[in-house]
C-alpha cells in the first residue's frame, strides 16, 4: 500500500491514509439527505438515489472490499462563496480519482471509487431511460451509499470541515 500513497500523493491528493475497508460504514441518516427535497441529484444519475439501489446494496456492494485509502484534497484561500471555483476544484479533484483509480485497476482488477460530489462524467446522464455511457470512468457517491465523511476522517485522525476560503474534496477507494 505505501506505493499506492505514494502515487496518491504524486497525483495532488493532499491526504492518502491506509484505511480499513470495513470502516466504511453506511448510515440510514446520511442516506436519508438523498431526497428530492434535500438533494438536486436525486433521481438524475446512476450514482445517485435510487440509481445507485437500495441502501442494502450499497452494503452489500462495500461488504465486497478488503482494503482502502482514504483520499483528500484540501483548497485553501478559495473562494468558497463562487459556485464556479467550487465546481472547477470538483471536477478537477474527480479527475485526480479516476486517475488513481484507473492506476491501480491493472493490480487491482476489483477497485471502486466513492468520492464526495459523485460522478460528473457526463454532461447529461443517460439515467434512467439507458445504461451508463462510462461505466469504467463513473464514481460512486460518498453520500448515496451513506458514508459519514466527517465521522470517518475523524476515525483515521484527518481533517474535515466546512469553512470560509477552504474546501476538502475527500475520497474513498475501495481495494479488493
Amino acid at each position: 500500500m505505501h506505493d499506492i500513497i505514494n502515487k496518491a500523493l504524486e497525483i495532488g491528493f493532499t491526504t492518502a491514509i491506509e484505511i480499513k475497508a470495513f470502516d466504511v460504514v453506511p448510515h440510514e441518516r446520511i442516506r436519508a439527505l438523498c431526497t428530492p427535497e434535500k438533494c438536486s441529484s436525486y433521481g438524475t444519475n446512476h450514482v445517485c438515489p435510487p440509481g445507485c439501489g437500495s441502501l442494502d446494496k450499497c452494503r452489500e456492494v462495500l461488504g465486497e472490499y478488503e482494503k482502502g485509502l482514504l483520499l483528500q484534497i484540501k483548497y485553501e484561500n478559495v473562494d468558497t462563496s463562487s459556485m464556479e471555483v467550487c465546481e472547477r476544484l470538483s471536477k478537477e479533484f474527480g479527475q485526480r480519482v479516476i486517475q488513481l483509480r484507473d492506476t491501480l485497476l491493472a493490480e487491482y482488477p476489483k477497485t471502486l471509487a466513492l468520492a464526495t460530489g459523485g460522478c460528473r462524467e457526463c454532461e447529461k446522464c443517460t439515467y434512467p431511460e439507458n445504461p451508463c455511457r462510462k461505466p469504467n470512468i463513473r464514481r460512486g457517491s460518498l453520500s448515496a451509499f451513506g458514508i459519514d465523511v466527517g465521522e470517518l476522517c475523524r476515525k483515521y485522525d484527518t481533517e474535515f470541515a466546512f469553512t470560509e476560503g477552504t474546501l476538502f474534496f475527500t475520497a474513498c477507494m475501495l481495494i479488493k
